[in-house]
């Protein structure tokens, strides 16, 4: 049966059959063959169980190879076409007037566009500008990447041998995992990868592959440096913290060897478990040491942040402070739904997205596609070996520097961290320069209660700088807070990769700093972060300098806050806050609040009424007053009372709504001239919010002379 023919449709329009998408139109209107899979009419109706089950999986699969050759001899006979197994569909290339056509067929039940992927390493390649680098010359020649993996098929095609077999190494602990039949081995053959575990093998592609045929992505990220496989698993699927301090200890033995002879540029680890709100470093102190003294030589490691879905907490040991902790975004940029991230998370690259994922280097000579934090953290291990070798001597702390300043912002519901774009890194380090909060009159302000990152990598002392905790104190950045309410604020440093040093002041200029109104320079223990607590004024405004402990000292910087605010001023009634009377015929208006107002012990209650403050006022005349809470924004309570202390107040009237639809609250009552009246103001059920309360005095007799007032709002 050859095609059939084509009915007329109106000018412009295309047959419902056919599933449109801007890409498919534009084809479509060309003249070219496009790739597409038809859909094909069947009555056979297959459940996800019956494809899970072996005999009728095969069946439903012998019914629709069936259904798809009587379709396919019928509709393109002759056509190249590939069936699928488990759906009726299959997929060929059409011209734009043979697709028209055959959407006119009642065999037909759809056509769509066969979305065309590219391999998606040689996608991620250019997402974190890569490819740029690579054409000015960046790829790692001449240095090596270590990987902590489950070893690596060294003769791999991607791979190349480029290997350093006299580096490689096992460590598995309790175990005769490795080649020669112990836990441990170092030299030629030690990290082969036991069969079927081709994790180490798909991140080392990822970091330094290189095609060598015709299969495959075209590069690595650092396709010229060599590797040092490190395998910590064996054929097992999970290994212990041991094995990780053992390969980093050996890494660590390399680099210290003959001047770090291998030329290491960077470790990564693709490795992970546990959870871990903000940094761990004092619950794995081994690790931190040893991490310490790698980034102490020049060796930034890149680790996964977890594959958990975690919107706000992170795996270890990449919550570890001095890690370069690495989420995950697929080719749209996007966070991954899988990626786990917290506020120590240092940078975000390309892990890949389910169904659009990283092609890499696999066992047997093959590729496959794999997604996961352990993707994206190799690409930045690779970054910092392109990186180092374009500039030799840049330091950990100025290369990460490069990354997080230069990187494309990434938001998530809870933290936004960068993307990294390793041209842009390159540009900023051939003319760094300080960051935007570097002088103390470009402070960044602070959040009440919770963190920004930052980094005082290239910042400087300014002319006249004090120093604020030791006498080597180094660069600083600034940072301000104002609370508003007032209250006791804690302000740390955990989580930034190096030893600060955290000073407050009170004073608004440079020149006129004094001593500080709180400092710290280490938490202690394995901490070499800094914290410090201070009553906050209400509404004073605070700045904030963080430094190294010396010169030198820097990186990445996470400053968190923590506040504890005052309740109001008249939250209790002997501290009731005095409103000015306003004479007969006129009004006066206040705004406060009730936020964190308390109900104090043997105070009235009315009602459901809490988180109560306090109001008073001296009548200039006898006759109807008004009191209310219009236009403030939550749900309140209002009480009147006359009496001089909170044991013998006596209640003259009480209101919770003004009406069914109005929340707020109204009293009318006859007020006697010259007295004081003392108002209740709370939320019902402990609502708090902004308060706004009027008061109106009587309105004057009839042919009375009176002083001609306006409503006078008090702040």
């Amino acid at each position: 049966m050859a095609l059939p023919a084509f009915a007329a449709d109106k000018p412009g329009t295309l047959p419902d059959k056919i599933v449109v998408n801007k890409n498919f139109v534009e084809l479509l209107n060309g003249t070219e063959a496009v790739p597409v899979v038809v859909t094909i009419n069947t009555l056979r109706r297959a459940s996800a169980r019956d494809l899970l089950e072996p005999a009728s999986r095969a069946a439903v699969k012998a019914g629709i190879a069936a259904d798809l050759d009587a379709a396919v001899a019928g509709l393109v006979p002759g056509r190249n076409v590939l069936k699928l197994t488990t759906s009726p569909r299959f997929a060929t290339r059409l011209t734009p007037a043979e697709i028209k056509a055959l959407a006119a067929s009642p065999t037909v039940a759809s056509i769509e566009y066969d979305i065309q992927v590219e391999k998606h390493l040689d996608q991620a390649i250019p997402i974190v500008q890569a490819n740029t680098v690579h054409s000015a010359g960046g790829n790692g020649r001449g240095l090596s990447v270590a990987i902590i993996d489950d070893g690596a098929q060294r003769s791999h095609p991607f791979l190349g041998n480029r290997h350093i077999a006299a580096a490689e190494a096992c460590f598995i602990a309790g175990s005769s995992a490795c080649p020669n039949g112990t836990g441990s081995q170092i030299g030629a053959g030690a990290s082969e990868a036991a069969p079927g575990q081709s994790h180490g093998t798909h991140v080392a592609g990822i970091t330094v592959g290189r095609r060598s045929g015709a299969a495959g992505p075209r590069t690595g990220v650092a396709f010229a440096s060599r590797y040092i496989p490190i395998n910590v698993f064996g054929p097992f699927g999970s290994t212990g913290f041991s094995n990780l301090d053992r390969a980093f200890e050996h890494v660590e033995d390399l680099v210290l060897e003959g001047n770090n002879r291998y030329k290491i540029a960077a470790v990564n680890m693709s490795i992970g478990g546990n959870r871990f709100r903000t940094e761990c470093d004092s619950a794995l102190p081994n690790t931190k040491a040893v991490l310490e003294r790698l980034r102490a030589l020049g060796i930034p490691v890149a680790i996964s942040a977890g594959n958990n879905s975690w919107d706000d907490d992170m795996g270890a040991p990449g919550c570890i402070s001095t890690a370069v902790s690495v989420a995950s975004v697929g080719k749209t940029s996007a966070r991954a739904s899988y990626s786990n991230i917290n506020r120590t998370t240092d940078l975000f690259s390309v892990g890949g997205e389910f169904g659009d994922c990283v092609v890499s280097s696999v066992q047997t000579n093959a590729f496959d596609a794999f997604c996961g934090t352990s993707m994206s953290s190799p690409m930045v291990a690779g970054q910092f070996a392109v990186l180092k070798q374009l500039f030799p001597n840049a330091t950990p702390a100025q290369m990460l520097a490069a990354l997080q300043r230069t990187g494309q912002a990434i938001t998530t519901p809870v933290h936004t961290k960068p993307l990294t774009k390793l041209e842009r890194a390159r540009q900023f380090l051939l003319n760094p320069t300080p960051p935007t909060n570097d002088a103390f009159a470009k402070a960044v302000n602070l959040p009440l209660n919770g963190y920004l990152a930052g980094n005082n990598t290239y910042a400087t002392r300014q002319t006249g700088e004090r120093r604020h905790v030791t006498a080597t104190d180094g660069q600083t950045i600034w940072y301000k807070i104002r609370v508003p309410t007032g209250g006791s604020v804690t302000i740390d440093t955990l989580g930034s990769d190096f030893d600060t040093v955290l000073a407050v002041y009170s004073e608004t200029s440079l020149a006129a700093l004094s001593t500080p109104v709180a400092a710290n320079n280490d938490v202690g223990g394995a901490q070499k972060a800094s914290t410090v607590s201070f009553n906050a004024d209400r509404n004073r405004l605070y700045y904030v300098a963080v430094g190294g402990a010396a010169p030198g000292e820097e990186g990445h910087v996470v400053i968190s806050t923590a506040v504890q605010p005052l309740p109001p001023t008249n939250d209790a009634f002997a501290s009731s806050r005095a409103v000015s009377s306003p004479p007969v015929g006129g009004a006066v208006a206040l705004r406060s609040s009730n936020l964190l107002a308390t109900t104090e012990a043997g105070e009235p209650i009315q009602g459901f009424e809490s988180a109560t403050v306090w109001y008073r006022f001296r009548t200039s005349a006898a006759g109807r007053w008004i009191v209310e809470t219009a236009q403030s924004d939550f749900d309140t309570t209002l009480a009147v009372y006359d009496g001089t202390t909170l044991q013998n107040l006596n209640l003259v009237l009480y209101n919770d709504d003004r009406s069914a639809t109005d929340r707020t609250s109204r009293v009318v009552f006859t007020g006697v001239a010259n007295k004081v009246y003392f108002v209740q103001v709370g939320g019902y059920n402990n609502a708090q919010g902004n308060i706004r309360l009027r008061i109106a005095a009587p309105r004057p007799a009839p042919g009375a002379a009176v002083e001609e007032v306006s409503l006078i709002e008090m702040k």
